[in-house]
């Protein structure tokens, strides 16, 4: 089990045996542990999250 964010959307998603399924987007309160935004941006993403 894999889980993705997608650094343009904040879509998490997951992939099981190489199918990948679109979850959900990231709760507030990952936004404020996780900061997931200046994660992305370090990788030259800019984020709409």
């Amino acid at each position: 089990l894999d889980l993705y964010v997608d650094c343009t959307t904040g879509m998490v998603s997951f992939e099981v045996y190489g199918q990948r399924w679109d979850w959900r987007e990231l709760s507030g309160r990952a936004l404020v542990v996780h900061r997931p935004a200046e994660a992305c941006e370090r990788e030259g993403f800019s984020p709409d999250f």
